[in-house]
């Protein structure tokens, strides 16, 4: 039944019925016609035996007397038996004696070692019997039966048992259309309430109980299972909701945060520019301390700066929508990280000319950008100068700004799921936040967009943003 696999079980069941009862009327219809083809074939050829020894009974005196009037009449009876071919007589010399019909071609001699008994030859039943007196022989009858009777008969049972088994089968089909519900209607139901549960997601509904049988265990042990998985799930979006809340707060308070703390920042900054001219010294120690607290309080505003470009992705509330020039955001960030790219003598190559503008977030496009070169310079070769390529322009119809360089690269197989992570860093061996990244990525998707990289190691990484 492999055939059946992917058709309805309502199908199948009919199928299945319709097939066992044919094969059982098959199969009845040909042992019932077999048994009458045997059963006939050896009742005619008992009926022939009986007919051949009376015939040859009546005979003997007119073999005896050499009568052949008489034997005429005795084999002329025998036009009641309409399938009798021709009979023929023959003395004990085996010549012909007489025959009926008497138009009728027969042998003129047969053969003495013929023995009593019938047999089929071709479309007959032919056998002899010995006509005696006593234990003499006075000769032999020759029968010749025409089989005709019987293959009318087969050809009418062969018809008939065609009509039975349309009828039957007819019958089986109606019946199994209605039998079949019993089974099948509760699979099929149970069927499209999974189908329901898939498409809706709903695990409320319930399969209706239909009895103790396999079918209602079944029912009963889906239900069950239902009630499993909306417990779990109800626990799942419990947890996540708790989950989203603790996000929601976390973010707030690092947005909240950073947002309070750049005032302080920038106080400590302005005071110790005013002040570190009057405390340098001709003491190197003094003066190198000096250095490494300006060089603190840069990295904590870049910190903090970090910290509210990210929390601002997060919660998605860039306000300042605007038609944008990517030139004019390059520029702006080149002179942000001026001294990076100058102490690494980095080229920097941009083409703007397929897209030079988008309506978009001015912050969010600086932060993207800001983060994205400035990671093509910290994480150059060892044994090149960084070489940077941005680029705008449209990919199947959707705009896109590309950076490519020519750094370590990153094996993407080994660190793919911690590039994009927050306070994940793939390298150590130059100052970062690890916020970088993260912050872009959220940028780009809490905005419909999209974005992908490719890399290579010690070859270059390409970042590509989708914008929507």
């Amino acid at each position: 039944m492999f055939l059946l696999k992917d058709i309805p079980i309502k199908k199948q069941l009919m199928t299945v019925i319709l097939f066992i009862s044919g094969t059982v009327l098959i199969l009845t219809c040909t042992a019932f016609i077999a048994y009458d083809f045997y059963t006939f074939k050896k009742t005619t050829i008992q009926q022939l035996s009986t007919l051949a020894e009376i015939i040859a009974s009546n005979s003997t005196a007119a073999l005896a007397f050499d009568s052949r009037e008489d034997a005429d009449e005795i084999l002329s009876s025998l036009k009641a038996e309409k399938n009798i071919g021709t009979a023929s007589l023959y003395d004990k010399e085996g010549h012909l004696f007489s025959q009926y019909p008497e138009e009728a071609t027969v042998s003129e001699f047969l053969a003495m070692s013929s023995e009593n008994g019938f047999y089929f030859k071709g479309s007959n039943i032919e056998g002899v019997q010995t006509v005696l007196q006593g234990d003499r022989k006075l000769g032999t009858l020759h029968l010749s039966y025409n089989i005709r009777i019987i293959q009318e008969r087969l050809r009418s049972y062969i018809l008939i048992s065609i009509l039975v088994f349309l009828i039957s089968f007819v019958l089986a089909y109606q019946l199994s259309r209605i039998s079949q519900k019993s089974i099948s209607s509760p699979i099929l139901n149970l069927a499209n309430i999974a189908r329901a549960i898939s498409e809706r997601h709903d695990y409320s509904v319930r399969a209706p109980l239909t009895g103790k049988d396999e079918i209602g265990l079944l029912n009963n042990a889906f239900n069950r299972m239902l009630t499993q998985i909306q417990e779990q799930n109800q626990s799942l979006l419990d947890k996540n909701n708790e989950l989203k809340k603790t996000n929601e707060d976390l973010d707030s308070f690092v947005y909240a945060a950073s947002h309070d703390l750049k005032s302080p920042i920038v106080n400590i900054d302005g005071l110790f520019n005013l002040l570190a001219p009057e405390i340098y010294s001709k003491n190197e120690t003094t003066n190198y301390l000096i250095d490494r607290m300006q060089h603190s309080i840069t990295r904590l505003k870049r910190t903090i700066t970090d910290l509210s470009t990210a929390a601002k992705a997060q919660k998605n509330i860039f306000d300042d929508i605007e038609e944008v020039k990517f030139e004019d955001v390059f520029q702006e960030v080149s002179i942000d990280i001026e001294t990076l790219i100058n102490s690494s003598n980095a080229e920097i190559k941009t083409d703007f000319c397929e897209l030079s503008t988008i309506k978009y977030s001015r912050t969010a496009i600086k932060s993207v950008m800001y983060n994205l070169l400035s990671n093509s310079i910290k994480y150059k070769s060892y044994d090149r100068p960084p070489v940077v390529h941005i680029e705008t322009g449209k990919i199947n119809g959707k705009k896109v700004l590309t950076v490519k360089d020519n750094g370590l690269g990153i094996d993407l197989n080994k660190d793919k799921e911690k590039l994009f992570a927050i306070f994940k860093r793939l390298h150590s061996h130059v100052e970062g936040t690890g916020i970088g990244l993260y912050a872009v990525k959220r940028i780009i998707e809490n905005n419909n967009g999209s974005i992908e990289v490719e890399s290579t190691i010690n070859k270059g990484t390409l970042f590509k943003i989708f914008f929507n």
